[in-house]
């Protein structure tokens, strides 16, 4: 019965060993492969900034539905002192311009307040 016995666990310790092989070369081939890593691309940070913006100024004015709007961050104020717009603009200050509906929308986030409304004129070349 001892050679029996012997003979068993001889191959239940095969057995677990090979186990743990086919295991672990499954799991190597699922993450070399990326099985389950989403295949579509992450949004860019930008983008999501965007529509987060585009969410906290829906709050306080109607927007355009038909169009997504461009979106710039006010950096440097001496570029637009000649640009009644921006009389009242800060550095971070962001800017929503709708070409299609010819608004431009200034929007200060830190205060969560809109500073300015005006008409946009697209110039072409």
């Amino acid at each position: 019965m001892r050679r029996t016995e012997s003979r068993d666990k001889t191959i239940l310790g095969i057995g677990i060993a090979i186990l743990i092989i086919v295991i672990t070369v499954s799991g190597y081939v699922i993450w070399r492969e990326g099985i389950f890593r989403s295949r579509v691309e992450p949004a860019s940070k930008e983008a999501i900034d965007t529509k987060k913006l585009i969410a906290e100024v829906g709050k306080l004015l109607v927007l355009p539905k038909d169009e997504e709007p461009a979106m710039a961050t006010v950096t440097d104020l001496a570029a637009l002192k000649d640009k009644p717009f921006f009389a009242a603009a800060r550095v971070g200050d962001k800017v929503l311009i709708y070409a299609k509906a010819g608004k431009a929308i200034l929007y200060r986030p830190s205060e969560r307040k809109i500073i300015a409304i005006g008409p946009v004129e697209l110039k072409s070349r």
